[in-house]
C-alpha cells in the first residue's frame, strides 16, 4: 500500500480538482461552435438572427460562455431598438455574474444601459470569528483583609469571540454599516500573594497567605459598526482596506460568570483548589465599550475574506457595587474561604478576527 503522505496526496488531489473543473465547464461542442458563430454574426451585423442562433443553447453554455452570450444579446437589443428585450438580457447576465462590470472598451451604450441597474449588493450576510485578550484597567481597590488591599495582580487570558456579521452599503459605497451578533467573553487571572495578611481566625483558610483565582464570562455581544471603505487597495487590488469604529453593548446572563479560586498555603508549600463557583450576580448584566478597528476584504468566487484588528475600550464599571460584599449564596465562600472581592473596574479587550461574508444580489432596473 502506498503511504499517504502530503507528496502522494497533494498531487492526486490537485488532478481531482483538475477533473472537477474541466467536467464543471464541459460544453456541448454544438454549442462552441454556436457561440463562434454568434460572434461572427454579430460583426456582421446581421442582428435579426442572433436570438434565434443563442436560444438553444443558453441552458448548455458554460458560466462565461453565457455571460458573453447574454452581453451579444444586450447589444443586440440595444442597436435593434428593442428596449425590453435589453433590459431582459441585462437582467438575464447580472443573474449569471453578480459581479459583472462592463470595461472601458465596451460600447457607451452598453455602459449606460447598465448603470441604470441594481448591481450592488441587497445585503451581506457570513459568520466572524477570532481569538481576543481581557485587560482589567481598576478604577479602585477594595479587600476583604486590609492588609491585602491593593496588592492584586491581573492576567489575561485568550477567550474566543465569534457569531454572525452583517454589512450594508450606503453613502456611494464608502460607508459599511456592520452590525454583528457575537457570542463573546472575559477572561482574567487574579493573583494576590498577601491575600490573608492580617489576622484570620476561619479555619479553611488558618494557612492560607496567598490567592489565585481565574475569572471566565460569557457574554451575548451586539456591536453596532460603521466601516470606511479606503479607495486605494493593496497587494495589486486583491485587498480592499477598511477602517472602523463603532459601539459594543455585551449582555451577561444568569450563571455566566465562574470563579475559579487556588488557595496557597504555607508552611507545607501545596496549594488547594476549590470548586467553580457562580459569582455572575457580582457583575453588571448590561456592559458598553467603544469600538475601534482596522481590516481588509479580499474576494475568493462568490464571498469575502475579511479579516481585522479591534479594540475594544470599556465605557463602564463592569462590579455590581450593591453585591460586592453580599453574604448569599455562592458569594459567601469567594469572600469567606479565598478573601476574594472584586475591585471597581473597566474591561479592555484587543482582539484579531478573521469572516467569510456573502452577498446577496437581487438586480434590478432602477431607472427607466
Amino acid at each position: 500500500m502506498i503511504p499517504l503522505t502530503m507528496k502522494t496526496v497533494l498531487p492526486l488531489f490537485l488532478l481531482f480538482l483538475s477533473f472537477s473543473i474541466g467536467v464543471a465547464q464541459t460544453t456541448d461542442p454544438r454549442c462552441v461552435q454556436t457561440l463562434r458563430t454568434a460572434r461572427a454574426t454579430y460583426e456582421q451585423g446581421r442582428l435579426h438572427e442572433m436570438q434565434s442562433l443563442l436560444d438553444d443553447c443558453l441552458n448548455n453554455f458554460s458560466k462565461n460562455e453565457r455571460i458573453e452570450a447574454y452581453k451579444l444579446l444586450v447589444l443586440t437589443y440595444i442597436y435593434l431598438e428593442e428596449p425590453q428585450k435589453a433590459d431582459e438580457a441585462m437582467l438575464d447576465l447580472l443573474r449569471t455574474d453578480n459581479f459583472f462590470k462592463p470595461s472601458d472598451v465596451d460600447p457607451a451604450e452598453f455602459r449606460n444601459l447598465y448603470a441604470k441597474f441594481r448591481t450592488k449588493p441587497v445585503l451581506s450576510i457570513g459568520v466572524r470569528g477570532g481569538m481576543l485578550s481581557t485587560r482589567v484597567h481598576v478604577q479602585e481597590h477594595y479587600t476583604v483583609f486590609a492588609n491585602s488591599q491593593g496588592k492584586g495582580t491581573y492576567k489575561s487570558n485568550a477567550r474566543f469571540v465569534g457569531g454572525l456579521a452583517f454589512e450594508k452599503s450606503i453613502l456611494k459605497d464608502k460607508i459599511v454599516l456592520a452590525p454583528e451578533f457575537l457570542l463573546s467573553g472575559h477572561s482574567f487571572t487574579y493573583a494576590n500573594k498577601e491575600a490573608f495578611s492580617d489576622d484570620n481566625t476561619a479555619d479553611n483558610v488558618s494557612d492560607a497567605t496567598g490567592l489565585e483565582a481565574i475569572i471566565q464570562q460569557s457574554t451575548f455581544q451586539f456591536n453596532l459598526i460603521g466601516n470606511y471603505m479606503f479607495k486605494k487597495t493593496l497587494l495589486r487590488g486583491l485587498v480592499q482596506p477598511y477602517a472602523g469604529a463603532g459601539l459594543a453593548t455585551s449582555y451577561m446572563g444568569a450563571n455566566s460568570s465562574k470563579f475559579l479560586g487556588e488557595l496557597q498555603l504555607e508552611p507545607r508549600g501545596d496549594d488547594v483548589s476549590g470548586a467553580e463557583l457562580d459569582n455572575t450576580d457580582n457583575y453588571k448584566s448590561l456592559n458598553f465599550a467603544g469600538v475601534l478597528l482596522v481590516g481588509g476584504k479580499i474576494k475568493i468566487a462568490t464571498v469575502y475574506l475579511t479579516a481585522d484588528l479591534r479594540y475594544y475600550y470599556g465605557l463602564n464599571n463592569i462590579v455590581n457595587t450593591d453585591n460586592r460584599y453580599k453574604m448569599e449564596g455562592d458569594n459567601i465562600e469567594i469572600l469567606t474561604r479565598y478573601g476574594y472581592v472584586n475591585n471597581d473596574f473597566k474591561i479592555n479587550q484587543a482582539s484579531i478576527s478573521i469572516g467569510l461574508i456573502y452577498p446577496y444580489f437581487n438586480p434590478k432596473k432602477l431607472i427607466k
